[in-house]
């Protein structure tokens, strides 16, 4: 009986060699990828002054980039530390500045999904600086 050979893969007719294995081939296309990535934005940054991608580190009306706001909210006097799922839920319900805050109560503000006890308190402290209550519970 003959000894068993070991086999040495023979390339697949009618295919180009993408290295040693399929895992290889795929590693070396996701590098080109992101080298390809890398070469855009550098190219983007380094156009910067020719009418390329623009980056500010503060927004142009001289707020912190902090307090940047939803672009359909308006002004908003809303507390700068307010978590943003608190801010998109208060936004979402039509809640963009102090005086809208205080027309309810903290128990109908608490149901509001990403509302919860810490950005009740913010609004508690920042509606007594403003010399606003939250409403009474109804």
């Amino acid at each position: 009986m003959p000894s068993p050979r070991a086999r040495t893969p023979q390339p697949v007719k009618g295919r180009r060699s993408q290295g040693t294995s399929a895992a290889g081939g795929a590693s070396q296309r996701m590098a080109r990828l992101a080298s390809a990535a890398r070469d855009s934005v550098r190219g983007a940054v380094a156009g910067a002054g020719t009418g390329g991608v623009s980056v500010s580190p503060l927004p142009p009306d001289g707020r912190n980039a902090g307090d940047v706001l939803h672009p359909d909210s308006g002004h908003s006097d809303l507390p700068a530390d307010l978590s943003k799922p608190a801010r998109r839920s208060l936004d979402d319900a039509g809640y963009t500045t102090l005086q809208q805050v205080s027309q309810v109560s903290e128990s109908d503000l608490a149901r509001l999904h990403g509302v919860g006890p810490k950005a009740i308190g913010q609004l508690r402290t920042a509606l007594a600086a403003a010399g606003l209550p939250f409403a009474a519970k109804r």
